[in-house]
């Protein structure tokens, strides 16, 4: 089921249901074909409210200015995984809740600039895929993935980029017990 915080972002102002480290740093930004979506200049945070997710399928379109981006899923107290986007390559990053780096893998030329890309993060169980555009950039399996957890948008300093169309939805598996 989709959570309410999944959005087009079409309104005139921020998203009540989404909040933001620093609000001044995240507007939102029409082109002029008249698509409305949200811009983050960094530093700066945004997140979907929703309650802690675990099995997740997060869709959203990026568009990356300048700079990188992160992703993080499942953000508890006890760990995350930190999807980072930098120079065109992603590294994905399980950090536990002392923030020392269980397992890393590096995935090269994985996104553009200056386009509208289509990301989706399927997470399920310890099995995160990654699709971009539709096909297969990562596969990955995590030993002792994090929880239930927030999702995260960070725009560091110097990152602009943009996202629209934020699909968020709980997964649930079928069981043939």
């Amino acid at each position: 089921r989709a959570e309410l915080s999944s959005n087009h972002f079409q309104g005139s102002g921020f998203p009540s249901n989404w909040e933001a480290s620093v609000p001044s740093s995240v507007r939102p930004t029409q082109e002029v074909g008249g698509n409305q979506y949200l811009r983050l200049q960094g530093p700066v945070t945004v997140r979907p409210q929703t309650q802690p997710l675990k099995d997740i399928s997060v869709i959203c379109r990026v568009f990356s200015v300048e700079g990188g981006y992160q992703l993080k899923l499942r953000d508890t107290p006890g760990g995350v995984v930190l999807l980072d986007y930098q120079t065109g390559n992603l590294t994905v990053t399980q950090f536990d809740g002392v923030g020392e780096v269980i397992q890393q893998e590096n995935v090269p030329n994985v996104y553009n600039r200056e386009r509208w890309e289509n990301w989706q993060f399927d997470f399920i169980g310890d099995s995160l895929n990654i699709y971009r555009d539709g096909l297969l950039r990562y596969e990955g399996r995590f030993t002792a993935s994090p929880g239930a957890g927030q999702i995260e948008f960070v725009a560091r300093e110097g990152d602009i980029f943009g996202i629209d169309d934020c699909l968020i939805s709980e997964i649930t598996t079928a069981s043939n017990l």
